[in-house]
């Protein structure tokens, strides 16, 4: 079963509150600056605000959005850090899915038993990625596997950055 608490069980933490402010170009860049506050909801000065850098790029596979907390103490400061944000986040993002295909690679192969993680159709999950030519279909499968065990918009992601990378790099990670 899940570890998150029940409904009933949750709390909300007064001592972590943020108001959230989005600021945004209108092209390619949006910042969600999260300020500090209190429970009355006024300022809390003994905390740093934070920012975090949102984006969405193109893949082949579609839309792929990008999060990455900005290290700043200033709007045009995050403004600054904003590609190198987001450049870190997709390169975190590309090991991980090379680090999982690295595990899936290393595992040990039983005929007959499914691939690790059940079957490849899991409901709710990202599609099995099928191809017909040769040893592609062994990495697409792996990559869908990393899909299937993230969630959200590092799921997304996962998809979207093992297609891109299996056909930038000729499926040869």
């Amino acid at each position: 079963m899940s570890e998150q608490p029940a409904v009933a069980e949750i709390e909300v933490d007064k001592n972590n509150l943020y108001r959230e402010e989005v600021v945004t170009d209108l092209k390619v860049a949006s910042i969600r600056i999260l300020s500090p506050i209190r429970e009355d909801g006024s300022a809390d000065p003994d905390r740093e605000t934070r920012f975090i850098a949102e984006t969405t790029l193109m893949s082949q596979r579609g839309p792929l959005p990008v999060q990455a907390p900005v290290e700043a103490t200033s709007l045009s400061e995050a403004l600054e850090k904003f590609p190198e944000a987001v450049n870190q986040a997709v390169d975190a993002l590309v090991e991980q899915a090379r680090e999982m295909q690295r595990q899936e690679a290393s595992r040990i192969v039983v005929p007959g038993q499914p691939p690790a993680g059940g079957s490849r159709n899991n409901s709710g999950s990202a599609a099995s990625f099928r191809h017909s030519d040769g040893g592609k279909q062994d990495r697409c499968d792996r990559f869908g596997q990393v899909a299937r065990e993230a969630s959200g918009p590092v799921r997304l992601a996962a998809t979207a950055i093992a297609e891109d990378l299996l056909q930038d790099i000729g499926g040869d990670l």
